[in-house]
């Protein structure tokens, strides 16, 4: 009879210890996945910021390339009469 109370300690004992394990790896998970979230989400704004910087460059470029090429255009239909 003392061995089976004591195997019944042990299994509640493991089962509790189980429990504790279970609990913790799950609460590290939700953590974990929080933390790639939160990255997910700023490597998007950080994308998306650079995209904008991007359009931007792209429109000074070509305001500079328009305002170079009219003065060619000017000088070439001067030259033609």
């Amino acid at each position: 009879k003392r061995t089976e109370e004591l195997t019944q300690q042990g299994r509640e004992a493991y089962d509790a210890q189980r429990t504790k394990i279970t609990t913790a790896i799950e609460s590290g998970k939700e953590g974990a996945n929080k933390r790639v979230d939160d990255i997910r989400e700023r490597v998007e704004d950080t994308r998306k910021r650079l995209q904008e910087q991007v359009d931007e460059a792209k429109k000074r470029v070509k305001a500079v390339d328009e305002k170079e090429e009219a003065p060619t255009k000017r000088k070439t239909a001067a030259k033609k009469k």
